[in-house]
C-alpha cells in the first residue's frame, strides 16, 4: 500500500505555522529489485564476498 508525504500549514511567508499536519504513507517492499548483488559487484569490481551483506542491504533499503 503505496503512502502519500503531504505537509501542510505554510503562511504566507513561507514558514511552517504551529501545526502542521503530516501524512505518511509507505511503500511496500517490491517483488524484485532492478539490480541484483552479482551485478552490482560486477559493477563495482568487488571480487570476494566479504561484503556481500553490505552490499545487498544497500540494494534493498
Amino acid at each position: 500500500m503505496a503512502k502519500n508525504i503531504f505537509i501542510h500549514g505554510t503562511n504566507k511567508e513561507g514558514y511552517m505555522s504551529a501545526s502542521p499536519r503530516i501524512y505518511v504513507q509507505r511503500k511496500p517492499k517490491p517483488k524484485f529489485f532492478p539490480v541484483t548483488l552479482e551485478e552490482v559487484k560486477s559493477f563495482l569490481r568487488v571480487e570476494n564476498d566479504q561484503d556481500d551483506r553490505l552490499i545487498s542491504n544497500l540494494i534493498f533499503m
